[in-house]
């Protein structure tokens, strides 16, 4: 086996790493509703540079919230802030996504 062969396998059982961890950490968030960013991310940092690992977490964590959006799209009353005159005066710039049956404190 020549240093190419070797490097690319190397390179092939850090993605199966990385993807394994994604998976495994996404399943301990879901059951336990937190610590699997936090776990993601030493992993992460062991295998990859600060700054890969970084954009690859907001990668991962952008992916997960986005299908979060589609599953529950139905449940979904405003997809989208309403930016008025009083949103200054309450707390409704922060409401992205209200769930059906929320107080949503519309006057």
């Amino acid at each position: 086996m020549d240093a190419v062969e070797f490097l690319g396998t190397i390179l092939a059982m850090a993605h199966l790493i990385i993807a394994f961890a994604t998976l495994l950490t996404s399943i301990i968030s879901s059951a336990l509703s937190m610590t699997g960013g936090v776990i993601l991310m030493g992993v992460l940092s062991l295998l990859l540079s600060v700054s890969a690992a970084m954009v690859l977490h907001g990668v991962a964590q952008t992916a997960s919230n986005g299908s979060r959006i589609v599953f529950h799209r139905t449940h979904i009353l405003d997809p989208l802030p309403h930016w008025g005159p009083r949103c200054g005066r309450n707390l409704r710039s922060l409401n992205f996504c209200t769930a059906k049956g929320a107080d949503l404190h519309r006057r």
